[in-house]
């Protein structure tokens, strides 16, 4: 069954929320219309995926006569979760490197720009703790604290 605790609600949009969007804010007040859009879409999210669930739910216990209000809210939910992701990543992330200033931190960039971490095996702890190797490569364990 899907979670309102997905991982979309509890840390990727409030962490946009909370860096992304508010430092574009400061940034590029023009932005404010588009980034309070979005931010009315994050909190919409747990209430759409309340809907799916229930519709699931009912197909389970409903059987056949249930589908159709259940493709429907998966149709909805997917578009609505499609347009969302367009408007941050067409239009509202663009403005980020634009407005960049020596002033505040940087603010660009999504997941795809990243560096991707790097997962190595360690020669210290034979690999055990790869999940939890550092972004420069080195094993927790061999950084001082």
């Amino acid at each position: 069954m899907l979670s309102r605790d997905a991982f979309p609600e509890r840390f990727h949009h409030p962490k946009e929320d909370a860096y992304l969007f508010r430092l574009l804010a400061l940034r590029y007040p023009d932005a404010a219309p588009l980034i309070d859009q979005v931010k009315t879409e994050h909190r919409a999210g747990p209430e759409k995926i309340r809907a799916l669930e229930q519709t699931l739910e009912r197909y389970q216990h409903g059987g056949a006569a249930e589908f159709q209000a259940f493709a429907e809210a998966v149709q909805t939910y997917a578009a609505f979760h499609w347009d969302h992701m367009r408007t941050e990543e067409d239009k509202l992330i663009p403005l980020a490197p634009e407005h960049e200033t020596a002033a505040l931190p940087a603010i660009g960039g999504t997941a795809r720009h990243r560096q991707p971490r790097k997962i190595e095996n360690c020669t210290s702890c034979k690999g055990s703790r790869a999940r939890k190797t550092r972004r420069d490569g080195r094993c927790r364990a061999d950084v001082p604290a």
